[in-house]
């Protein structure tokens, strides 16, 4: 299989540590790492962030303070992005090492939209070098949360988003979301009128399923949210 170039989008808003350490993470992705464009979507940050320098292709894109517009910050990366593959991070949900070569095999395998599995710590006092010890060694995990039993649920329900009817798009969550370019831009993005938390996943993957996109949830994408 000839691998792709992926481009990951991360929307971002005035959380340096955070940020961090998505970026610290992508670093340890066993995707070859030229064959990672990553893109940070800045929110309206009074600083610009500074990704520094990275063993893959990274740069900034912004747009100006206007409230919570995660949804346009999205599709401004989107656009910047350069990849078929387009997997959206927020800024605090920490990938795996094969976060991106999971959410490769489904689309490769026949997805067009892959949830990955977002399970939950507390990261708060986490510190890059910390990270790269728990994410490559398995030393110093920090508190591991409980994961929401709903959503569980509803992956077992539908056999991972296989067997989703109508009520799928409410199992897609934006911060473990990748698709491919193709459909992204088929359906025209996410929707820009929402700016308040929640709400422009579930919109975008609901237009994604009407278009007969294949669903999935992929349980070895694996990011860690910081927080419950």
């Amino acid at each position: 299989m000839t691998l792709p170039l992926v481009s990951v989008v991360v929307p971002h808003y005035e959380s340096p540590h955070d940020l961090a350490l998505v970026l610290t993470a992508l670093e340890l992705q066993d995707h070859p790492l030229d064959l990672l464009d990553v893109v940070v979507a800045d929110d309206g940050s009074r600083t610009r962030p500074d990704p520094g320098p990275r063993p893959y292709a990274v740069r900034v894109v912004a747009q100006a303070d206007e409230g919570f517009r995660a949804a346009a910050a999205r599709n401004l990366g989107a656009r910047a992005a350069r990849g078929s593959v387009l997997c959206f991070l927020d800024a605090d949900t920490v990938p795996e090492p094969g976060y991106v070569s999971a959410v490769v095999r489904s689309i490769a395998g026949g997805a067009d939209l892959v949830v990955g599995r977002r399970r939950h710590a507390d990261l708060g006092a986490t510190s890059p070098a910390q990270l790269r010890r728990w994410l490559l060694e398995g030393v110093g995990a920090p508190e591991v949360l409980e994961e929401p039993a709903w959503l569980g649920e509803g992956y077992a329900r539908t056999d991972d988003l296989r067997a989703a009817g109508d009520d799928a798009y409410r199992f897609v969550i934006s911060a473990v979301l990748s698709t491919t370019r193709r459909l992204f831009e088929e359906v025209g993005g996410f929707e820009e009128a929402f700016r308040a938390y929640g709400g422009e996943d579930w919109e975008f993957a609901h237009r994604c399923w009407l278009r007969g996109a294949d669903l999935l949830h992929a349980r070895d994408a694996v990011a860690w949210h910081d927080g419950p």
